[in-house]
């Protein structure tokens, strides 16, 4: 026989003495309903780590068996298997840690499968829904609503857009996407895709759309200015103020101005400039840095000149920017019905030759006093004239020379529509006729 290497005790019943198990006296006890007096030499030869000692009721013998759950038999009690607990725990909705845990996070990232980095990202807030229920509750919806702060948009780049469905309407934002320009200010507004207004802190801004009234909103032009509700007596008001700020005046005139242009295919230099001007020179009269001269500038086949001056002194020129009296016209005058006018001609000639000519249908009669010059010879002249829509009558008087002769002799006549003051030279020397007339209309 063998030796045992390893048996169970049963208190102090059961010895083993070399290759055989005794087993004492135990007729007073029972095992498994059959009673135990006494046990035959159990054979322990081929006994081996982890087997058992069996009783088998069949022949009341004990028997060494292996040991595993092959051995024993099970009653309504089943013995623990891994395979039994899977089944059971499949069959009843159970399953296990590892396939549970999976379950849960569900393929979450790993910052976030763990009941602790859950609640870590929910800020550890065990009312987080109220806490973000109110949060929400302070927000404005997408479909809209009102404000009661201050809307902030902050970042390079960030702009506050409004669209159709079809078209951009209004951009407010920088002017650009890079560099100074996501520093500088920049809004326009839209008709379908046409820019109509636009108002840029660093460029050109401009109105492109319809009339503009400032102080009325019915504008009756491109530019209405509108002040109402004025009391009486109020004097002046100023409407529209075009101001400069310089550090002097010189001796080039300078000041605000303001442009009219009208143009057309055939013609882009058609304007005219109303310009307040100052200089410390003497361009217009004076020396005066503080005289505010009001000057006219027209222009006539493209060329642009000053044609009148109201000087800070209070005297007008037309015809010349450096008047010497209240009115200082340098040319011809018409005043109403009556026309002044002064006209000079030079004459190498004896035969009779117009020197002044005259609409016969819009004037009647006029008044000529006519200076003659022939080198150092001088002769005065007065005439007077009238037609009667044929033929035209003259009388010449108050004739005065300073030669031995007088320098030329004065007729009359009708020709082409027009009433002629004519000349005879005494010579073909070179005579200087200047004539100041005065005509009164038909």
């Amino acid at each position: 026989m063998g030796k045992a290497k390893e048996i169970a005790e049963l208190g102090d019943k059961i010895t083993v003495s070399g290759g055989t198990v005794t087993v004492a006296d135990i007729s007073t006890s029972t095992f498994s309903g059959t009673s135990i007096h006494s046990m035959q030499d159990v054979d322990l030869t081929g006994i081996a780590h982890n087997m058992f000692l069996k009783y088998n009721l069949s022949n009341t013998q004990f028997e060494v068996v292996a040991g595993n759950t092959s051995s024993i038999d099970e009653g309504s009690n089943l013995y623990y298997t891994d395979a039994r607990v899977a089944s059971y725990l499949s069959n009843n909705d159970f399953d296990t840690a590892t396939n549970i845990v999976a379950s849960i996070t569900d393929s979450a990232p790993g910052t976030l499968d763990t009941l602790n980095e859950l609640a870590a990202a929910l800020g550890d807030d065990a009312n987080f829904s109220t806490t973000v229920t109110n949060s929400i509750a302070t927000k404005l919806p997408l479909a809209g609503g009102t404000l009661t702060g201050t809307a902030s948009i902050t970042g390079d780049g960030a702009d506050l857009i409004v669209n159709s469905v079809d078209h951009e309407l209004v951009l407010l934002g920088n002017r650009g996407a890079s560099g100074v320009n996501l520093d500088k200010g920049y809004l326009r507004m839209k008709s379908e895709s046409t820019n109509t207004v636009v108002l840029d802190t660093a460029g050109d801004s401009y109105l492109n759309g319809g009339d503009v009234g400032i102080g009325t909103a019915s504008p009756g032009a491109k530019l209405h200015m509108y002040t109402g509700s004025l009391a009486a007596n109020t004097g002046v008001t100023d409407i529209l103020r075009l101001e400069l700020n310089r550090s002097d005046h010189g001796a080039t005139p300078s000041g605000p101005a303001i442009l009219f242009k009208d143009q057309d295919s055939n013609n882009s230099t058609n304007e005219a400039r109303i310009k307040m001007m100052t200089v410390n020179d003497t361009d217009f009269g004076d020396n005066d840095e503080a005289a505010s001269n009001l000057i006219f500038e027209t222009t006539n086949g493209g060329s642009a000149s000053d044609k009148m001056i109201v000087t800070g002194r209070g005297d007008i020129g037309i015809g010349t920017v450096n008047p010497t009296a209240k009115l200082d016209v340098e040319g011809n005058i018409r005043l109403q019905s009556v026309n002044r006018d002064y006209v000079t001609n030079t004459l190498t000639t004896t035969t009779e030759t117009a020197v002044a000519t005259l609409s016969s249908t819009t004037y009647r009669s006029a008044k000529f006093m006519i200076q003659v010059t022939r080198g150092s010879e001088y002769q005065v002249t007065e005439a007077l004239m009238i037609h009667d829509g044929t033929d035209a009558f003259v009388t010449v008087y108050g004739t005065m020379f300073t030669g031995s002769a007088a320098l030329a002799t004065f007729d009359a006549d009708i020709s082409g529509g027009s009433m002629r003051l004519l000349a005879t030279s005494a010579t073909t020397a070179s005579t200087v006729y200047k004539i100041s007339l005065t005509a009164m209309d038909t």
